[in-house]
């Protein structure tokens, strides 16, 4: 239980360590606004067709009980809605922003260990090092589009368990966390060249902490205006919370 909350705590490290570092909020700057689009777009367009979903399948008759069926069906909806939007909005958002979230992720790799000092990192290329980072990420192509396809197929299936009350909603909203934990610690895997399975392995050694993260990140998610920052902050708090918690123990299995 102490590392469950413990990585939960770990989105909120992001956001403070972007604040102690300034130079950092450049790369911040492009993925906000990608994200403010995404959000939005993925957010109207859930709910405004799920509300005419709802209203082809259910007729509001004039009896009280009608009404009531409507409104507790549109509540299990909006309740839906929200995790089908954050997860479509983690894969449509970090795909699109994935270079910038990559460098964001090394520049705090190496301010946190000390490789630069933020007045050298002044002096860089902000263009030079996210094309630098597209053409590492382009080589990975498979790889990536390998877990894209396991988490999106395993989220497909998971979504209709929520038709099953409680215990679906339950298991879907576990299945979120786990698969933003995986999301946002992979950015410091893969610059370890870890494959697929072996980012798999060691999330699950490290599930309380993956699972308190991946709760952080989802609590985020859900708050107005917060939501849009929660991308580059999940990305600095993974890349703390793997070189903090995981990574000296990992390199020595």
């Amino acid at each position: 239980m102490f590392h469950f909350v413990r990585g939960s705590t770990y989105v909120l490290r992001g956001a403070t360590f972007i604040k102690a570092h300034p130079i950092l909020l450049k790369y911040v700057l492009i993925p906000f606004v990608i994200n403010v689009l995404v959000f939005s777009l993925v957010g109207y367009l859930s709910w405004h067709y799920g509300e005419i979903f709802l209203n082809q399948i259910i007729h509001r008759g004039e009896a009280w009980y009608w009404s009531l069926l409507f409104y507790l069906s549109l509540g299990l909806l909006g309740l839906l809605l929200i995790l089908l939007v954050v997860f479509t909005f983690t894969i449509v958002g970090t795909l699109i922003a994935a270079p910038f979230n990559e460098v964001l992720s090394e520049k705090t790799e190496e301010i946190l260990l000390g490789r630069i000092s933020e007045k050298e990192e002044g002096r860089g290329s902000f263009f030079s090092d996210v094309f630098h980072c597209l053409r590492r990420i382009s080589l990975d192509l498979i790889e990536n589009l390998k877990e894209i396809t396991f988490f999106a197929f395993v989220g497909f299936g998971m979504f209709f368990l929520n038709f099953i009350p409680g215990l679906g909603t339950g298991l879907n909203t576990l299945w979120i966390w786990i698969f933003l934990a995986f999301e946002f610690l992979s950015y410091p895997l893969n610059r370890r060249r870890y494959s697929f399975r072996q980012k798999l392995r060691i999330i699950w050694n490290y599930r309380e902490l993956a699972l308190g993260f991946g709760l952080g990140i989802f609590l985020i998610l859900l708050v107005p205006l917060l939501n849009f920052i929660c991308i580059p902050i999940s990305v600095v708090g993974g890349t703390l919370l793997y070189l903090q918690e995981m990574e000296k123990t990992v390199r020595s299995k």
